[in-house]
Order: structure tokens, then sequence, then C-alpha cells
């Protein structure tokens, strides 16, 4: 093997790459003895390629196996013929540049925000990894000519100075990055090698020679006299002509580049004599990917293809589904039907998403497939646990954060801990959180806990306070191992709750493990971490907190497998499953540089995004190559339409081109889709389909009927009786809200209060500074009422605002009458016999003057007024606060009719409307009232749910439990009478 042309071999796409190369391997070298075959070395792609080679070699009777490393390991191998400190941790070279970047954002802040610092580290070491891997000086970057760029890329190269900095004057003990050790590696071996060749065979296999160092490693080997390359899915059927006009986008490209530092053409020898699953899909697939510009070969070439395109196309499968769901159904039911047939079946997809939809449609025939990527780390439950308590310590503690932690699944213990403390925490919700103060107040929880007299609660109210308060209450910049001893110590007494067990089950599984290994690197360079403000070792925990995990209780079932693209580049199946076929997705389109552009990256020799589309499309070309293939698409991605990836796309054209739409290989292709389609529709289908509910009108007992009412609920009767029935008569209640929140009910409440301390200090006159005053007055009434620091400002600049404005409306109220001394937010009620019962009418005034000829209420609203239409058809509280007060029903205030009814609203700028001449008749409005309660004490009459839902601006707290969405406004009801309670 001393020529290297004749080291290079290859296996065609769609082989099993791991079988085959072992029965290659055996068939070259199994006859040596044991101890000599176990002296090969072989260099794989991945490590789950290394098993998979390992199985195939022992399943065939290998009694020793050869070494067999993963390429990703070549940068630590610990026998490497060189005299070189090991590579600098990644995390280490991130928190030495983080520090460079955090000093530079300081001097130009408007560049990015500080808690970026962390991110742009890393993704600065990510091209220094780049720079090393292409054999680049890190000052190539000053080379770069930017006068015909834009000034963004003169500040995007001023701050690439960092990248130079590091390495000159900050790298720790002038190690090297983990990329430039692999290629200082692999200069090695091939140095050594010139001089001192190994005695045993060196086979570097399954690798495609995408990064440089790799492919310096490869070169080596093939110089060797007993190396060899195998390479994975080279395409035999390309012409030699072609070879030379491969661009970075092709699939075969990195091949073609890969020749040309070792010295190969496209005429190499296959690596055993196994054919290909599918030659004449392979064939086919070669011709529709060849390179633009030789398209027109589609016309020369394509003709000759017809007769095998039946058999190409026999056992390939296209689907387009509408939908991501419906994509990943019909995959699982491919996959289903693969295993009742006896198959290994693997789904090969860079999209994520879609394979945790398929297992967990897989989930409903019980299958667990084996994937190749497992978790992502953020989202598993420790991550999430320690994420939830690094987000503390900005504010006072919240309610909601206080409970998303209680009711984390790692938190509060183990076994008869845990329970206690799941009970515990539901009755501090709804006794203490729901409804409660906005935020957590330790000394009043502490209070309900005594008032409990368990000594178990107190206990726990003091844990917690125990285990959060170092947390928040830490402040200032502070070392990185001081936030990392509270950010650990916190977790830990959360977990442990009141139990024996130190951290619970926090660091348990491997997930637990994955999560304390991060704690375990961050300590381990803390030293290098600077000083932190809580938000910056928020934003630096977030980037080191990445990566997947494969978790212990997941027990795969090993014929369904699901695997991203590289590691199916050496792994194949009975049946092929290529998701998510969109682009974007299939080719990923190429991350956006945030540091050079694409003429910059070829002015310093790095590769250019399109490769990235090349590598994809290998991946691609060897995954089609299978026995049976199923291409899947969905047609939607939410709600935005997708396009084809275009790989599949020059496929389906160049097919349909040739045979024409209608051909029977063709429509059998797409039928097979849709029957996939169909089966997965008709398992989601219910067996029984239910009939929509009807618009809803109960009629209870006229006994349970509610025989009192607030004018304000005066309104929710004439428009959604049913509510009255749900909250009224069922009554039922809306939760209170974890806390409490600026909304509009209280800012309505501070609005009131505001207005009455306002006239109660100004009863007797109106001062010359009555402006003044009454924003002293809001002042103080929002600080002691209003306790979110936000709101205060807004709303303490909203009464300054229009502080004027109501101190020249209340002048024009004190001179149409005098406030009511006892008029302000003063209650009200009437009651009458209606219909055999006594019914009360209830309300709460906000305010009542006495004019020359009877009682001026006011009724302040924080929002809009209603329109005279809307009084007029059910905004009656002012009518019916008329009605009340004609009848001497407020407290203190003389039987009066009403002289004006007037709503003064506060929204847009303010505006006063008075009541019409007819609603201040109370005797009519009284009247028909009492006809309204009339009806409703009748079982004739049914509380129907939105029988008047014009200018209806709010979601009822029981839209949901009248089924509101099954039925529309427009349907007629019919009452149903409805049982005692």
């Amino acid at each position: 093997m001393s020529d290297p042309h004749h080291a290079i071999f290859a296996l065609p796409p769609g082989c099993d790459f791991a079988r085959q190369f072992a029965l290659g391997l055996l068939a070259r070298y199994g006859k040596d003895s044991p101890e000599d075959f176990a002296r090969i070395r072989v260099y794989v792609n991945t490590r789950r390629s290394a098993r998979a080679i390992s199985e195939v070699l022992a399943a065939e009777g290998a009694i020793l196996l050869p070494q067999i490393i993963a390429l990703a390991d070549l940068g630590n191998d610990p026998f490497a013929p060189l005299d070189l400190p090991p590579a600098t941790p990644p995390l280490r070279q991130q928190l030495i540049i983080a520090q460079l970047v955090g000093r530079f954002l300081e001097m130009q802040p408007n560049l990015a925000p500080r808690a970026a610092m962390f991110d742009l580290a890393k993704s600065l070491g990510a091209l220094l990894d780049e720079l090393q891997g292409a054999g680049l000086p890190v000052d190539v970057l000053d080379s770069i000519d930017v006068e015909k760029h834009s000034a963004h890329w003169e500040r995007v190269l001023s701050f690439l100075k960092i990248i130079n900095d590091y390495w000159q004057n900050h790298r720790p003990d002038a190690a090297p990055d983990p990329e430039g050790r692999a290629r200082a590696v692999a200069e090695a071996y091939a140095e050594h090698w010139q001089a001192h060749p190994p005695a045993h065979p060196v086979i570097v296999a399954g690798s495609t020679g995408s990064r440089d160092a790799t492919a310096l490693f490869m070169q080596a080997v093939a110089k060797l006299p007993n190396g060899a390359v195998v390479l994975p899915g080279f395409d035999f059927d390309m012409p030699a002509a072609v070879w030379e006009q491969l661009g970075p986008d092709h699939p075969q490209y990195g091949f073609a580049k890969l020749g040309g530092l070792i010295g190969f053409g496209p005429d190499i020898a296959r690596w055993t004599d196994a054919a290909a699953p599918q030659p004449a899909r392979n064939k086919l697939v070669s011709l529709a990917l060849r390179p633009a510009p030789v398209t027109d070969q589609w016309l020369a070439e394509g003709p000759a293809m017809l007769p095998d395109l039946p058999q190409a196309l026999a056992e390939l499968t296209v689907v387009e589904a509408p939908s991501k769901r419906a994509e990943a159904q019909a995959i699982a039911v491919q996959l289903r039907l693969a295993l009742d047939q006896g198959k290994t079946a693997a789904l090969v997809t860079p999209d994520r998403v879609l394979a945790r939809y398929v297992t967990a449609a897989l989930q409903v025939w019980g299958i667990d497939p084996d994937d190749s990527a497992g978790r992502p780390l953020p989202l598993t439950p420790p991550a999430v646990f320690l994420r939830r308590i690094a987000g503390l310590g900005d504010g006072p503690l919240l309610p909601v954060a206080l409970l998303a932690l209680l009711k984390h699944p790692l938190c509060g213990g183990i076994e008869d801990d845990r329970k206690a403390h799941l009970r515990w925490a539901r009755q501090l919700e709804i006794q203490q959180l729901r409804g409660g103060p906005p935020f957590v107040e330790w000394a009043a929880l502490e209070i309900w806990a005594q008032k409990s007299e368990i000594p178990e609660i107190v206990l726990w109210v003091a844990n917690l306070r125990d285990a959060l308060d170092p947390w928040m209450r830490a402040d200032g910049e502070r070392a990185l191992q001081d936030w990392l001893d509270l950010h650990r110590g916190a977790a830990e007494a959360l977990a442990r709750g009141c139990g024996q067990t130190p951290f619970g089950q926090l660091w348990e599984q491997e997930a637990g493990q994955a999560s304390l290994a991060i704690f375990n690197k961050l300590a381990a360079h803390a030293d290098l971490g600077g000083m932190l403000s809580r938000s910056d070792y928020r934003a630096l925990f977030s980037s080191v907190l990445t990566g997947e995990v494969r978790e212990a209780a997941f027990r795969p079932d090993p014929r369904v497998a699901i695997r991203g693209t590289l590691e199916a580049r050496v792994q194949s199946a009975d049946l092929v499953i290529l998701g998510g076929l969109n682009d974007g997705v299939w080719p990923r389109i190429p991350d956006p540089d945030p540091w050079l552009n694409r003429d910059m990256r070829r002015q310093i020799g790095l590769a250019l995004p399109e490769r990235r589309i090349g590598l994809s499309g290998h991946d691609f070309q060897q995954a089609i190559g299978a026995k049976e293939v199923v291409l899947t698409r969905a047609l939607r991605d939410g709600d935005a339409p997708t396009v084809a990836s275009r790989l599949m796309i020059r496929l389906l054209n160049l097919t349909e081109g040739l045979a024409g739409k209608d051909a029977p290989a063709v429509v059998a292709m797409r039928d097979r889709g849709r029957q996939l389609l169909d089966w997965a529709a008709r398992l989601e289908a219910p067996a029984e389909f239910e009939q929509p509910a009807a618009r809803p009108a109960p009629s209870p007992p006229i006994s349970a009927r509610p025989d009192r009412l607030s004018v304000t609920r005066v309104e929710t009767l004439i428009r959604n009786p049913y509510e009255i029935y749900a909250s009224y008569v069922l009554k039922l209640r809306k939760l209170d809200p974890l806390g409490r929140d600026p909304d509009a009910l209280e800012r309505g409440k501070v609005i009131h209060l505001v207005l009455e301390e306002f006239v109660k200090e100004t009863l007797d006159h109106l001062p010359a500074d009555a402006v003044e005053r009454l924003k002293d007055v809001a002042a103080r009434v929002i600080e002691s009422n209003v306790p979110w620091p936000t709101a205060q400002t807004l709303w303490k600049a909203k009464f300054s605002q229009m502080a004027e404005w109501l101190v020249e409306q209340d002048r024009a109220m004190r001179a149409e009458g005098f406030p009511f001394a006892d008029g302000l937010e003063i209650s009200g009620e009437r009651s009458a016999e209606i219909a055999g019962r006594n019914f009360t009418l209830r309300a709460k005034a906000d305010r009542i003057d006495i004019g020359g000829s009877g009682a001026r209420i006011y009724d302040y609203k924080s929002g809009s007024a209603p329109s005279a239409k809307e009084v007029a058809a059910f905004s009656r509280q002012l009518p019916l606060e008329g009605c009340i007060a004609a009848a001497g029903g407020f407290k203190g205030v003389p039987a009066t009719d009403a002289e004006a009814l007037v709503h003064v609203a506060l929204g847009s700028g303010g505006k006063v409307s008075g009541l019409n001449e007819a609603e201040l008749d109370s005797q009519t409005v009284w009247a028909d009232f009492v006809s309204l309660v009339a009806a409703y004490s009748s079982t004739e009459v049914g509380y129907a749910a939105r029988i008047r839902p014009q200018f209806i601006r709010y979601k009822s707290d029981y839209d949901h439990l009248s089924r509101l969405g099954e039925w529309e406004d427009g349907d007629t009801y019919t009452v149903q009478e409805v049982g005692p309670l």
C-alpha cells in the first residue's frame, strides 16, 4: 500500500458501513494471529461507530479486537510523538476571553450588553478553534481588507483583536486550543511516521475529512506502507469529468478536496465486493445532485436510466404531510410496520423537534427508540431546577417563582418527606400565596406556619427561608466561586428539604451527574472568573449549561433508531427514513457568522459557509442509498408554509421529468406516502365522534337562584346570565392569582382611594394649591398601597398629568352640589318583594353630592365610560344607584331623587359624561329592574350564555365551563331544568 492512490478505499452510499468495513478488515487481516490483529489501529468518526464495528467483529468470531479510536480523541492522544502541553479546556478559554470581552464592552458599551460577554467569548473561541484547525496564525485576521465593506466590519475586526490579545498575552502555559492540538498531533504523526512507519496497519474509516486536522491525519495515514483510508458514501457513478467541477455545496466535494490533498481521483477501489443495496437508485441520485453547471447532463444521461427507474423507485416512498405532527405520526406508523415485518429501522434527521415528536408518537405502542442524541441538558429536571434558582434575586421573591420551585419534582426530599412537602406546599398556595401580597413576605409565612400549630410546618417554612435567603440577599459583585457556593447551597438545601438525604435526588441519574459536572468544571476554573454580578453569573451559567444526556432509565428497542446525520454515515438499517426534508433543516441554512462575512473568510482561507450544505448533501446521499427508504417533509411548520429541501426537489424534478408525473412508479411512490398519512390519521381518529355541546341555558330551582345582586352584576345578568348561574348557583369561583398584579382592578382601587382621600381632606373648600395637594395625596396613597416600584412611578406620573383636570372637574362638581360628608364610597341597598321572594340590590357609590334638587351620583372609571347605547341596554350601575338613592338606601343620605348621574372617565385624558333624563326616572328604571328579576324568578327562563354579547371586551371566567367554541353566539338555546345541588 505504499502508493497513496492504492491506500484509498471507499464504500458506496447506502451500505452498512460499520458491517462492511468490519468484514473487509477480517478479509484482509483475519488470517493473522490474534495478537497481530489486536495491533491494528483503526480511527473512526464517532465512538458510536467504534462500538458498531466492535460488535460486528465480535459476532464474526474475532478473538481479539483491534484498537479502535474515535478521531474526536486525536488531540488527546497520550502516545502522540510530540512534546506539547494539553489543550486549554474550552471553559477555561471562555472565562479568560470573557474577561477581555468585558473590558472591551466597558469601553464600547453600545456594542453589546454585558450579559452577552460569555456567549461572545464562546463564539470567539469557536473562531479561534477554526483558525487553529486550518493552520492559520491568529494574526491572519489583521490581513483582512475591509475597504470594500461597510464600517460595521471595521468595528468587528477591532473586536476580533481580542483573540490576538488572548493568544499572545493570556493563553495559560502557552497551551494550544483543542483544534490546534489535534492539528499538531496530526502533523507530529506525519513527521514521525516518515522516519518510523509503524509495522502494524493504521486505518482511518468512516470520516469524510471535513475537519482540516482530520484531513491532514488521513493524508499521513495514506502514505504509510500499511496505511489505509476507507471513505463512506463514495459516489462511484460520478464521471471523472464532473469530479473537477465540484463546488463546496456538492455532496462529493469533500472527497474531491481530500483527493487533491492526498492525491487520488474518482477511480478508487472498493473496500469490499459487496454491492450497494440500491445501485439503480444511487445512479439516479448521483445524476440528480450533479453540480448546477452540468445539470444539462440530465437530458443527455437521463434517458438511459429510464429502464432502471422502476427498480430505483420500487422501495422509495415520499410523504408530504400537512404538518410536522402529521409527519411524525406517519413516521411512527412506518417504524411500527417495519417492526411487525421483522426489519430494523432508523429515522435519520437533523430536526430534533421532529425526533421528539416521533419518540412521543411511538410511546402509544410502548416503543422506545434508540436515540443517538439523547435529551438536551437544559431541559432536564435538574437543569430546570438550577435555572429557576439562578433566575431569582433580581428583586423580591414572587409567589409564582416560589411555587415553581416548591412544585418541582426535585424539591422537598424523597419518599415521605416529599409527600409532606407537597401537602404543605398546597396549603401554602391556597391559604397564603393566592390572592395574597405580590411578593413573598417570610415574616407573614412564619406567622401562618405558627398559627397552624404543626411543628413540622414551622420547621418546613424555616428551612425554605434558610435555603433561599443567602442566595436572595447576595448583592454586588462577587467572585465566581462565591456565586457557585451560594447557587449550589440553595439547590441542595431545597432538594434536601426536611429529610436526611444530603442532596435529595438532585445529583442522581445522568442528568444530575451532568449538572454537577458543570458546577465542578466552573469551580475548577473559578480563579479566572473575575468579579461577577448576579446577572453576569446567570449569563455564564446559561452559557455553559449545554449538551445532551442519555438517561439510564431509557431502555431502547435495538431494532428502532433515531440518528443524527453524523451517526447515520456509518450505520444503516433495513428501512431508513429521512425526516424533516425541508430547506433550512436539511440542508440546514448556515448560521450567520457574526465575525467574518463570506469574502473575509475567502481572503484568509477559511471554509465558506456553503461547505456545510455539501456535508449535509453527503449525509442525504449516503442515507438515501439504503434498501428501503422513506422521504418525509411537512408542508407547513406551525402557521408558515415550508419549502422542500433542494436535495429532494432535484431528485423529484429529475424523476418526474424523465418518467412523467403519471408514470406508475412515480404514482406508486407517492401513493405509499399517502397511505401512511391515511393510516396515521385513522389511528388518531376517535372511535366515536362526540356532538358539540349546545348553547347552555340551565334553569335551576327558584330556591337555588340568587336573591341579592350588586349593581355591578346586573350588567352580567343582562348580557351573560350563565355567569350568574355559575357563580351564584354553582358557587364556583376562579382561583385567586398567585400574588397580585398591577392590573386594571388594582389601578381602579388606587384611583378611588386617592380621590376619596382628597375629597375628605378638602371637604370644607378647595384650597388655592389644590393641584399640588392632589399630587401629594396621590403620592402618599400610591406609596402606601402599591408595592410595585414600576407601577408606583407610572401611576404617580399619570396622576400628575391628570391632577389639574381632576381639580377643575371637582370644582365644577362643587359648583353644582356639595360633597355629602359620608357620601364617599358609601354602601347602600334596596329591597323589594319580587315574584314572591324578597330581593335585595346592593351598591357602593363612588361619590354622592347633594345638589339643589336632589342627589348627584358620580362613578369614577379608570378607563373609558360606557356609551349611551350601552347604558340604555345593559350598563345599569348608575341608574340603579339612583333608584337606591330615591328609596333612601344609602346610609346617611336622605331619600331623594337623583338630580344627575355622571360618569367621570380618567382614560384617554379624561372625560365627563352625564346620563340622559330617561335614566333619572327612578320609578321606570326600578320597574324595569323588577321585571328583569321577575323573569329570572321563573323556571321557564334559564341562565343562557352570552345572550347579549355586543361590546363584550373581556373573556368570562366561565366561558370554558359553558363550552364556548362548540357553539357560537348566533346559535339558539333550549332551557334545560337542572336539579337541586
